[in-house]
């Protein structure tokens, strides 16, 4: 069977397996011996890295997890803090600033919509 390399990680995987055992069981010719050995120290490499690479993953995935949670309840507790200095100081008192929150602006009377 003729050997096609895809595109993904896995077909060279594949590929470097078909290709090593069909060097291996050459007998008497040193080129693919030879051919064989590095071929087979690349392989172990690459199944090597492949697995940090998924662990890494996993460990991008749990870290992302946590700092998620944290950013939401972070996020939930300053908006209750600011509530709460909004009704201490007022929502549009000038002492907001000094804690590094914007006064808020009245907003503008909308005049009645009209129907186009």
């Amino acid at each position: 069977m003729a050997i096609r390399i895809g595109r993904s990680f896995a077909d060279l995987i594949n590929a470097l397996e078909q290709i090593i055992a069909g060097l291996k069981a050459a007998t008497g010719d040193a080129k693919q011996k030879a051919y064989a050995v590095e071929l087979g120290k690349y392989l172990s490499a690459l199944r090597t890295l492949d697995e940090k690479q998924e662990k890494a993953k996993t460990e991008l995935h749990s870290v992302s997890k946590d700092l998620n949670k944290n950013e939401t309840e972070a996020r939930l507790l300053l908006g209750k803090t600011v509530s709460y200095l909004e009704s201490e100081y007022g929502k549009s008192s000038p002492e907001l600033q000094q804690y590094g929150v914007a006064r808020r602006q009245p907003g503008g009377k909308k005049g009645p919509r009209v129907k186009a």
